[in-house]
């Protein structure tokens, strides 16, 4: 009686450790099926992201392509009309055309603002954070090498500021080192010889400002990226 005792319980101990070792099989079974499902998550993320920040770059590559052909046209339009006309006149004229094209180009860096968003609603499939990071990305990249380069957008910055500060005395013009010679020769040009132009070092090409009776008042293209940033976000 003894005996068979002592095998029921041996029998039940083994199925106990049978029914053990099932359990943590099938839980580790599951914990691998969880981190494969987790590396497929992660890895379609990571795909998600490369192929949105490749989109973002053709964004910025065919941008810029346009604006270097517009400041290409207005060169080219601009000096070829002075050439021709020989005249101070005739220069004016030239110098004016140019200033039309910079202008645009100012004002389609603010439609951006629009790209943007459509571009968001393009990949709902990334997170919110991701999209605003590439978005923001795009506007920096095409706004900041459109203004680096550009001589023409010193004197389009001076004829935004000049109605603001003509009340007010204007004493002074501060630009970047590049620019003083662009504004210079702008303004005498115009006839514009009281105002004196200086330079800041620590200035960028994108930005100037004027003294006056009531201080500086200063106009830079880095406001109109940082207010696009702002309305991306509400």
């Amino acid at each position: 009686m003894s005996n068979v005792i002592k095998s029921f319980n041996v029998k039940e101990n083994s199925i106990k450790k049978v029914k053990i070792l099932d359990i943590a099989s099938n839980t580790n079974e599951e914990k691998k099926i969880n981190t494969k499902e987790d590396e497929k998550t992660e890895s379609s993320n990571e795909r998600g992201l490369e192929q949105a920040k490749h989109e973002a770059e053709l964004i910025i590559k065919t941008a810029l392509k346009e604006k270097e052909e517009i400041i290409e046209k207005a060169k080219s339009d601009g000096f070829k009309s002075g050439f021709e006309k020989g005249t101070i006149e005739g220069k004016k004229q030239g110098l004016s055309e140019g200033q039309r094209e910079a202008k645009k180009l100012i004002e389609k860096s603010t439609n951006l603002l629009k790209q943007a968003e459509d571009y968001k609603n393009q990949m709902l499939d990334q997170t919110e954070k991701d999209v605003l990071v590439l978005t923001s990305y795009i506007i920096e990249k095409v706004v900041g090498e459109a203004t680096s380069k550009d001589k023409d957008l010193v004197i389009y910055l001076y004829n935004k500021l000049s109605p603001l500060v003509k009340q007010r005395n204007p004493k002074e013009v501060i630009v970047s080192p590049s620019n003083k010679e662009i504004l210079s020769d702008y303004l005498e040009e115009k006839g514009e010889t009281n105002l004196k132009v200086t330079i800041d070092d620590q200035m960028q090409n994108d930005e100037i400002k004027v003294l006056t009776d009531q201080g500086f008042i200063p106009y830079h293209i880095s406001s109109l990226v940082s207010e696009i940033k702002k309305q991306l976000v509400k």
